[in-house]
C-alpha cells in the first residue's frame, strides 16, 4: 500500500502492524499525491519485505475529495469512498471525484441509524454524474457488503494479470 498524508507516519504504522507492506508518502502541505511521488513510492515499496510480489496496490491519496481527483497517479481503477458520517452530499459538492472514478463505496453503513444519509439519493447523485460508476455499500464492523468488496478486488487482480500477460 502507498499511504498519502500531509504529515506523519501514523496511518502507515497502523497498516504495517497488520503485516501489510506499506510506504508512507507525506506531502508537507500539498493536498494530493502526484504520479512522480507515487512512482518513487512504488519503487521504495518494492524494497520492503513482501513488496516484490505485489498483485494489488492500494494508493490512498491525501484525504479530501477536491485536489486528488484532478491528478492521475497511474492507477488502473479509482475508488471514491464516502463514509456515512461525512454526509450524502459529496457527489454534488465534489463532482470531479465521482466523474473520474470507476467505483463509489459508501462505507460505515452500520452507522446509518444514527445519521441522516439517504444512501439511494447519494448513489443516484453519483450515477447522474457517472452512469458507469460501480456502487457498493459496506461496513467493516458488521461485515455487510464485504464479500462484494472482496470479489471486486479479486476480479481486479485477475483483470490486471490478464492485461499483463497480453502485454508480454
Amino acid at each position: 500500500m502507498i499511504e498519502g498524508d500531509i504529515e506523519t507516519e501514523r496511518d502507515a504504522e497502523r497498516i504495517r502492524a497488520k503485516g501489510v507492506p506499506v510506504i508512507q508518502l507525506t506531502t508537507g502541505g500539498a493536498c494530493h499525491l502526484d504520479a512522480a511521488m507515487t512512482h518513487k513510492g512504488f519503487h521504495r515499496l518494492e524494497k520492503e519485505a513482501g513488496g516484490q510480489t505485489i498483485d494489488l496496490l492500494f494508493i490512498e491519496n491525501v484525504g479530501n475529495l477536491v485536489c486528488p481527483s484532478t491528478f492521475d497517479l497511474g492507477e488502473h481503477e479509482r475508488v471514491v469512498l464516502v463514509s456515512v458520517p461525512e454526509g450524502p452530499d459529496k457527489p454534488a459538492k465534489y463532482p470531479k471525484a465521482f466523474i473520474s472514478s470507476q467505483t463509489f463505496v459508501v462505507s460505515k453503513t452500520d452507522l446509518l441509524p444514527h445519521f441522516d444519509f439517504p444512501v439511494a439519493e447519494a448513489i443516484g447523485d453519483a450515477l447522474h454524474l457517472n452512469p458507469h460508476l460501480r456502487t457498493m455499500e459496506l461496513s467493516a464492523t458488521t461485515g455487510e457488503g464485504m464479500e462484494t468488496w472482496l470479489n471486486y478486488l479479486r476480479e481486479l487482480v485477475v483483470k490486471m494479470k490478464q492485461e499483463k500477460n497480453q502485454v508480454q
